[in-house]
């Protein structure tokens, strides 16, 4: 069984004083998203307030920043909710590059990849990414609306 969470320690990793009343996660953030013991911080501030969520609910964020971890912020719903929120809002389009999520490298670390001549290897070392995503940027198959107006080197 998971140990309890310390609400005072999960809350002392909060920072409560943005403008939009935005409570920001300031501990381990992972793809733009809170971390804490492994789990979403968004998820755990959920639950905190007003209990358990099943395995199969989305705790999702109605003022789409990612670190936010104010419950009043939150909602429940499934994959299909969350999509159907995206789309309301209009956040469907222009999901690729730093725009997305999942996005690790911003378009000037692109920009550097493509026109280095260092070995890929060495490059996804010094960017913490795979062999095969530098592949990628230096083939043009990904970035492209970075490395379009790139030269090669």
């Amino acid at each position: 069984m998971p140990k309890p969470i310390n609400r005072e320690h999960f809350w002392d990793n909060v920072d409560k004083t943005t403008s939009n009343n935005c409570w920001i996660w300031t501990g381990v953030i992972v793809r733009k998203y809170g971390r804490f013991r492994g789990k979403p911080a968004h998820r755990i501030a959920w639950e905190l307030e007003f209990g358990s969520v099943p395995n199969d609910i989305l705790v999702c964020h109605e003022c789409d920043n990612p670190p936010c971890v104010n419950p009043d912020h939150l909602f429940l719903g499934t994959t299909k909710d969350n999509a159907i929120d995206r789309s309301l809002k209009d956040r469907n389009r222009d999901q690729y590059g730093e725009k997305n999520s999942m996005s690790i490298l911003t378009k000037e670390e692109v920009s550097e990849i493509f026109t280095s001549s260092l070995p890929q290897i060495r490059l996804a070392e010094i960017y913490k990414i795979s062999p095969m995503a530098v592949s990628m940027i230096k083939l043009g198959k990904t970035w492209r609306h970075v490395t379009s107006s790139l030269e090669r080197p």
